[in-house]
């Protein structure tokens, strides 16, 4: 989640695209199903899954 985060608010922020494209592909290669985490884990894909279609409102 926290990679998530850091790619809707900082890397917009500090416009650096990049970053951006990085970090959802690193959220987005980490199976969700994590013993402990599965619940965070599916909510940041489902997220990370949704953010490229706002890519263009930020750069």
């Amino acid at each position: 989640m926290i990679k998530v985060s850091y790619t809707k608010y900082y890397a917009p922020l500090i416009f650096n695209r990049p970053l951006y494209n990085r970090l959802l592909m690193e959220v987005l290669s980490v199976p969700p199903e994590i013993e402990g985490y599965t619940f965070i884990n599916i909510m940041a894909h489902k997220q990370a899954q949704e953010l490229p279609d706002s890519e263009g409102e930020y750069f």
